[in-house]
């Protein structure tokens, strides 16, 4: 498993500052990547900011949600990770 935030829509033009407050915030301590274009929310429909989005090996999204709901994306993990040990 690979997990990775994604910084998208930002109104400033430095987006790295952002990223790392909210990084340090939650104590994360995956990667986040800054899409400056914003492609990301658009490929994936996410609605508001932050949205968490859990995407299979095969590319298929099975996770999207607007805010930050840290329980949640984990119970996803848990049950997509022991659905791949089957």
């Amino acid at each position: 498993m690979v997990v990775i935030g994604i910084n998208t829509g930002e109104q400033e033009t430095d987006r790295v500052p952002i990223a790392r407050a909210f990084r340090d915030k939650h104590s994360l301590t995956y990667p986040i990547w800054i899409d400056a274009e914003d492609k990301t929310m658009e490929a994936y429909g996410g609605e508001g900011f932050p949205t968490n989005a859990v995407v299979d090996r095969q590319g298929n999204l099975r996770y999207a949600q607007s805010g930050y709901d840290e329980v949640a994306v984990a119970r996803l993990i848990e049950q997509l990770l022991g659905a791949a040990g089957h």
